[in-house]
């Protein structure tokens, strides 16, 4: 994905299409391809739900519900 983004770019840089003014500027623009990679951690299940009634913060700790 991330080799197909700078593809793209150069693409648009070498035939001058339009980009956004400040889009080579913006810091992060795209993800880092390390987020997308393996983890270590285990994985649940999420419906990506994330209404402020879902979460729960009690001063310690910030919990989701759903």
């Amino acid at each position: 994905m991330f080799e197909i983004q700078a593809g793209y770019l150069r693409v648009v840089l070498e035939h001058g299409f339009r980009l956004p003014d400040d889009y080579l500027s913006t810091p992060g623009r795209g993800a880092h391809p390390g987020a997308l990679g393996p983890r270590t951690e285990p994985t649940v299940a999420c419906n990506n739900d994330l209404l402020a009634g879902n979460f729960i913060d009690d001063g310690d700790a910030v919990r989701i519900i759903d």
